[in-house]
């Protein structure tokens, strides 16, 4: 009984950290949530751009339906997922790095408020990367990873062929005999 009446009689307060700790711990908290996404980002593109996996898979790498059907898409993907990774989470980082410095002059909760907003706007910078990423490899290889052909704009910058050699390709193969004569 008498460890029981030592227990209520103890001061709990006591064993709890300052407020000004607490809040440091907080605000330090909300700083690193805005940073963390960026600095993954940068480690992701470095490690597709200099330690790309060897062939497509389904554990690492950056996976997408066109960039799965040949080495060579595998390859592209990686590469552009890579470049475009690094680079974005490189300017998102110093972005964020800037803004986190800004959280010590804040409020609690006017600090938390922007980290949300930051972290929203990273969210939608990542799926505008891997939409553009997967975009782009939809663009140049087609479902089992070959190449497509160059866009139009580019095929019409050819030498245009005469309109009479084009009459005669239409024709070629068909017989006069297939048409009943009237």
């Amino acid at each position: 009984m008498s460890f029981i009446n030592k227990l209520l009689d103890m001061d709990f307060g006591a064993l709890l950290p300052e407020a000004d700790t607490l809040l440091w711990l907080a605000q330090f908290g909300v700083s690193m949530a805005v940073i963390v996404g960026p600095l993954v980002l940068v480690v992701l593109g470095l490690l597709y751009l200099l330690r790309p996996t060897k062939e497509a898979n389904y554990k690492f790498g950056f996976r997408t339906y066109f960039g799965m059907g040949s080495q060579e898409a595998w390859v592209f993907t990686q590469k552009m997922a890579g470049m475009l990774f690094t680079v974005v989470g490189g300017i998102l980082l110093l972005v964020m790095l800037v803004i986190a410095t800004n959280f010590i002059k804040q409020d609690l909760f006017t600090a938390a408020a922007t980290a949300m907003v930051c972290l929203l706007c990273q969210l939608g910078i990542v799926l505008l990367m891997w939409f553009t990423v997967a975009l782009l490899a939809g663009i140049y290889f087609d479902k089992d990873g070959g190449r497509r052909r160059a866009p139009k704009r580019q095929r019409r910058e050819k030498k245009e062929k005469p309109e009479k050699e084009l009459i005669e390709e239409e024709y070629i193969g068909i017989e006069f005999e297939d048409f009943p004569v009237q």
